[in-house]
This record gives structure tokens, C-alpha cells and sequence, in this order.
């Protein structure tokens, strides 16, 4: 498809039921932040930064990239259960407000830097 602008990439994550970013290394994490930014549910790999964005359970689901299985149980999970994926969608934006967006971002390491 070649290069998407921003505007329609965030249209096709919102219309999604759910992100599933099965990696087996850390790809750039761009698309997961945007997923929470508009609390689109993430389903990915428990691989490198990863972790540090989803908590599994919480925000998200984490998983072995070699296991299928629990690929599929987690994603048959959030589609089945829709107040499930809806809380998990609004707790993952909850945390991109609190930890990720940009101005909260720029006051923490503002904070990190005066130490």
C-alpha cells in the first residue's frame, strides 16, 4: 500500500476491533501507541519495549510470539466479550493520557532532568 497518511491510519485502527501486533522483535511501537490513543484493544508480542506500553491483562494482552494458541484464545477472548474489549480499550487510552501523551510525556522527563 505504500506510505498512508496519518489521518487514515488512525481511521482504519479505530474502525478495528481489535490491534493484533504479533511480533518477534520489537518493531517501533508507533502503531500500538496509536491504537491506545484512541483505546482501540491491543493484542502483542511480549517482546522488547513492548511491555513497558501494555499491561497485560489491563491494557492489553501480551503473548509469546510463538503461541499461536494463545493468540487466538485471547483475540476469540476480546471478540466474544465486547464489555471486555471496551474496558480494556478505555484502560489503554487511561494509561496513553496518563503516561504516553506527548505534554505528560515532556513534564516527566523535564522532572527526571531537575533530579
Amino acid at each position: 500500500m505504500g506510505q498512508i497518511p496519518h489521518n487514515k491510519v488512525l481511521k482504519q485502527v479505530s474502525e478495528s476491533n481489535i490491534l493484533i501486533f504479533p511480533s518477534r522483535y520489537e518493531a517501533f511501537r508507533l502503531l500500538i501507541i496509536e491504537a491506545m490513543s484512541i483505546g482501540t484493544p491491543v493484542i502483542a508480542s511480549n517482546v522488547g519495549g513492548i511491555p513497558e506500553l501494555i499491561r497485560d491483562g489491563i491494557d492489553g494482552y501480551l503473548i509469546s510470539p510463538d503461541d499461536p494458541e494463545l493468540l487466538a484464545e485471547k483475540v476469540i477472548l476480546l471478540f466474544n466479550n465486547s464489555k471486555l474489549a471496551r474496558k480494556i480499550g478505555e484502560s489503554a487510552y487511561t494509561r496513553f493520557l496518563k503516561k504516553i501523551e506527548l505534554s505528560k510525556a515532556i513534564y516527566k522527563q523535564a522532572e527526571w532532568i531537575e533530579i
